[in-house]
């Protein structure tokens, strides 16, 4: 059995995550830290931390907005504290709130989390706050508003989760892998420095015209660029640092997974338009890591979206590929179109006939096999599309549904190479037997009438004229 040296208790094992996560543990483990915050987990010389902020006034804990309000000052000096001690941190908040269900009189403690957010010396605290406290919020509307009956009554407290981070970062040259080099997609400097970054920006500005990877080819980056603040081997804040520092550069960096698919991006610039777009990919071994550039995406990464081999056109903004370059230039990127209406304008349904139920539905499906085309080879001289399989019918089934009567309700089914042709005759056959039924004339007769009461009986006769609706023989 589990032993926890906090609480000085043995633990169920099934029940020792319950434990950690337990109020009565973390209140025995609490670390003052500063005036108002706490820490109540930590491990690996607190390269991981978990820290905690109690809403102790009636003013935070009645209102999700005025207890992040208030505590902005304090998870504000506690990152820059902890960025100070790590450089590079991980971030997540959990919010504990309590809720109340009506219909028991049930009061329960609810945790609402956000993803992690990397922040870097230079971060901006006031987006990155915004954006935690937005996604928090976001996650309670959306439990309240799912019909769960639960009802917000009071915070309790806030907690911190802080882990160290190490980025990546390019150092020296690395040997691309050969169905990479076959592509001829991607340029490759051989620096023997940490500077393969910039040798490779430099590279996409000014081409070369004989020995692309020799460094000696290329001006001299510190002539170029700005690299003030920047540290090497780059990592990922430090992309951000040369993008302010040369705001007309954008940067992109793609990813190696499992040494032979194309995935990212691992790093994007916050804005593209109006920019020279420069698409890196970053490589790594057991030693040492990378950045080569990218000199023409599509190609790198086409044999991944399709084996055609008609031109691709790729969005640098939102990667979306296209066939044509209009299709690239004028499809809808990053986003949705929102056509605002008109103000004083307003919606109406009128088809009210539409609100009433169908009398019967059928429900219909189809099950097929797929069979091998036998036929000649294309030829190999020219682009074309082989055709390898077909579907070939081999079952149907369908469901009648009477929302009337369930005694009309039917279920059919059939297996066979005449499937389709079976189908038809019996879909044919009941659709004819419900029309009959629906032909019938139903007249709704008030035989009964009492205070607060009214009996209705339909009876399938002829329809009579109004004046005789109450004299039927």
């Amino acid at each position: 059995m589990p032993y926890c040296t906090v609480c000085r208790s043995s633990i169920d094992r099934k029940k020792w995550i319950g434990h950690l996560r337990s109020t009565l543990h973390k209140n025995i483990a609490a670390i003052s830290v500063c005036d108002g915050v706490e820490m109540i987990n930590s491990a690996f010389k607190s390269r991981i931390a978990t820290y905690r902020i109690t809403a102790t006034s009636e003013f935070e804990q009645n209102s999700v907005d005025n207890f992040f309000d208030s505590i902005r000052a304090k998870i504000k000096d506690l990152f820059d504290k902890c960025l100070q001690l790590h450089t590079c941190i991980k971030v997540n908040i959990e919010l504990f709130s309590l809720f109340l269900m009506f219909k028991n009189d049930c009061q329960e403690i609810k945790s609402f989390g956000t993803k992690n957010q990397i922040l870097y010396l230079n971060y901006d605290f006031d987006s990155k706050y915004l954006n935690l406290v937005n996604e928090v919020k976001k996650k309670i509307e959306e439990f309240q508003e799912r019909d769960s009956g639960w009802t917000f009554l009071s915070n309790s407290h806030l907690e911190i989760n802080i882990n160290k981070y190490q980025p990546l970062r390019g150092a020296s040259y690395i040997n691309l892998p050969k169905f990479i080099k076959n592509k001829k997609a991607c340029l490759n400097i051989e620096n023997n420095d940490p500077y393969c970054f910039l040798w490779s920006v430099v590279a996409a500005l000014f081409p070369a015209q004989k020995h692309p990877e020799r460094v000696s080819s290329y001006p001299d980056f510190r002539k170029v660029f700005n690299i003030e603040g920047m540290s090497f081997p780059v990592g990922f804040s430090d992309i951000t640092i040369f993008e302010k520092n040369n705001p007309t550069i954008a940067v992109v960096v793609y990813g190696l997974k499992d040494g032979k698919t194309i995935s990212g991006p691992l790093y994007r610039s916050e804005t593209l338009t109006g920019k020279t777009v420069i698409h890196l990919l970053y490589i790594e071994n057991d030693k040492t890591s990378h950045y080569c550039l990218i000199k023409n995406l599509t190609r790198l990464v086409r044999s991944q979206i399709t084996k055609h081999h008609q031109k691709l056109h790729i969005c640098e903004s939102c990667l979306l590929f296209f066939s044509t370059p209009e299709q690239a230039n004028t499809h809808l990127c990053s986003g949705v179109a929102t056509e605002i209406p008109k103000e004083g304008s307003f919606l109406q349904f009128k088809n009210y006939e539409r609100k009433q139920n169908m009398p019967f539905v059928i429900y219909a499906d189809l099950e097929t096999m797929l069979v091998k085309y036998e036929g000649c080879e294309n030829d190999p001289n020219i682009a074309s599309t082989s055709t390898l399989q077909r579907h070939v019918p081999i079952a149907f089934a369908y469901q009648i549904v009477c929302t009337l009567d369930d005694s009309y309700d039917k279920f059919v089914s059939y297996r066979g190479v005449d499937c389709i042709a079976r189908f038809i005759e019996c879909l044919n056959r009941d659709v004819r037997k419900i029309h009959k039924v629906l032909k019938k004339t139903i007249v709704f007769v008030i035989i009964a009438i009492s205070p607060g009461n009214i009996a209705v009986q339909h009876i399938p006769i002829v329809i009579y004229s109004l004046n005789n609706l109450c004299s039927f023989p």
